[in-house]
């Protein structure tokens, strides 16, 4: 048999073109499972846009749902360079005259008279307490735990001292002023107030670190103190406050006050109001949120005539039941707040299914004292508002056994299907490819043997017709 060494020599087809296009049509299943495929993915990827759009609603939500979130209150200071104010939540509106005659300091203590940061002070061991001063006695405050910190020859340089009083966080803090005269260390209590007194005891070692150490001026040659530690004074309304801090909470229910400097000669008026801008805000952030989503959905499912395209998702039910479930929300809710409709605090739909807000309307609505914008939003007395519905709604939907968590669920199970159905024609594939080529293999093989007789039938005939001439 004559042996072929490339298919097509002996038989003189093209063998290698036959089989590609008896494959193209074999592979015709694989091409459309391919193209199913392609538009599951599409309307996956067109799922994720939909759920990221649901995310920020429900997001947009949150700061609408409780009554507190409209209870945001505003505090203003007449004279701002004497103090600012700021209001909690809730803060009953009113006004109230402040007089600062003392701002809390934290207490200063210094030493100076060392040539430099390098210049070595002494060891032993230094005690780091936080209290309180009466005359010469000291009181510990039992919540800050005294630190001890050991000076030895690693760290008994200034530079040294100060380190290891700032890594001990017993609630001061040390630094070192190099000045024409040499180096100065200050040691200041972290906190102001007069319960925020410093005491530093010193140990053992050589001696050279009492220079380090504070009782009140019972050292001597110790730290001095560069600053007394003060309470804040003032009178609020005429009635006297004392603060170990200069923002003071607790004063005025739910009002805190910065204090910045002293005011004796005239008061400050602090007044607290409801804070609407904020709740305009959200508002406006929860119409944005829905408008988003709402033009995702119209654009997945819209169908253009003049181009005869259709959205990813044109005439799928899902869609159709998320808008359906999100619009019904609206209703009735109005009436929650006293309210006819909601076009009374400035919402409204448009035609395309859009929310609109009249700011104007809304803030209007915020400061009736008849109705309460917030009943329309907030749940109240166990009724849900707006804000709820949809967030309820929302979490259903993106649940793991939710409307649209099944329906991407269920687009994955079937593109894995295919996954499936293309693996295993693949192997089909391998095999009537082989089947294929065995049989061309064959033919090639068969015509290369006639050819080969024939030219040898031609030759024995043609020496017959010679030699008989």
């Amino acid at each position: 048999m004559a042996t072929i060494s490339s298919a097509g020599v002996g038989s003189g087809l093209d063998i290698e073109g036959i089989i590609s296009g008896l494959m193209a049509v074999e592979r015709k299943p694989i091409t459309q499972i391919q193209t199913q495929q392609s538009g599951l993915r599409s309307d996956i990827s067109a799922y994720g846009r939909v759920q990221g759009a649901l995310s920020a609603l429900q997001s947009a939500t949150q700061s609408l749902k409780t009554g507190s979130a409209f209870a945001a209150a505003k505090a203003k200071s007449s004279d701002e360079t004497i103090l600012t104010a700021s209001a909690a939540s809730g803060a009953p509106s009113g006004s109230v005259s402040v007089e600062v005659s003392q701002l809390a300091k934290a207490q200063q203590l210094t030493k100076g008279g060392f040539a430099s940061s390098s210049a070595v002070v002494g060891t032993g061991t230094l005690t780091l307490e936080i209290g309180s001063y009466s005359g010469p006695t000291f009181t510990a405050d039992p919540e800050k735990a005294a630190k001890s910190i050991t000076i030895d020859s690693s760290n008994n340089t200034l530079a040294g001292i100060r380190d290891a009083i700032n890594n001990a966080q017993a609630g001061v803090s040390a630094v070192i002023v190099n000045g024409s005269s040499g180096a100065q260390l200050f040691v200041t209590s972290n906190d102001q107030g007069t319960n925020n007194a410093i005491r530093i005891q010193q140990g053992g070692g050589n001696g050279g670190l009492a220079a380090i150490a504070f009782d009140n001026g019972a050292t001597p040659g110790g730290l001095t103190e560069k600053t007394a530690p003060l309470d804040a004074l003032l009178k609020v309304n005429g009635v006297d406050v004392t603060s170990s801090s200069n923002n003071v909470a607790g004063a005025v229910d739910g009002l805190t006050l910065n204090l910045l400097k002293t005011n004796v000669v005239s008061p400050a008026t602090v007044s607290v109001a409801p804070d609407t801008e904020t709740t305009q805000t959200n508002v406006g952030n929860f119409v944005k949120a829905y408008n988003d989503l709402n033009k995702i959905l119209r654009d997945l499912t819209a169908y253009d005539p003049a181009t005869k395209k259709a959205g990813e998702l044109n005439g799928d039910p899902t869609i159709r039941s998320i808008q359906s479930q999100l619009r019904s929300s609206f209703s009735g809710v109005a009436s929650n707040g006293g309210f006819g409709s909601l076009s009374e605090i400035g919402l409204g739909f448009g035609s395309d299914g859009a929310l609109s807000l009249n700011a104007g309307k809304l803030a209007e609505a915020l400061t009736n004292p008849t109705k309460s914008v917030s009943r329309i939003f907030a749940t109240t007395n166990g009724v849900e508002g707006l804000a709820s519905l949809i967030d309820t709604r929302v979490t259903t939907m993106l649940g793991s056994e939710g409307l649209v968590t099944g329906k991407v669920d269920g687009l994955n199970q079937r593109v894995a299907s295919l996954d499936k159905r293309t693996t295993a024609l693949e192997t089909r594939m391998t095999s009537i490819e082989a089947r294929y080529r065995a049989q061309f293999t064959l033919l090639d093989v068969t015509v290369a043997s006639m050819n080969a007789t024939s030219s040898y039938l031609k030759q024995q005939l043609a020496s017959l017709s010679s030699s008989r001439g």
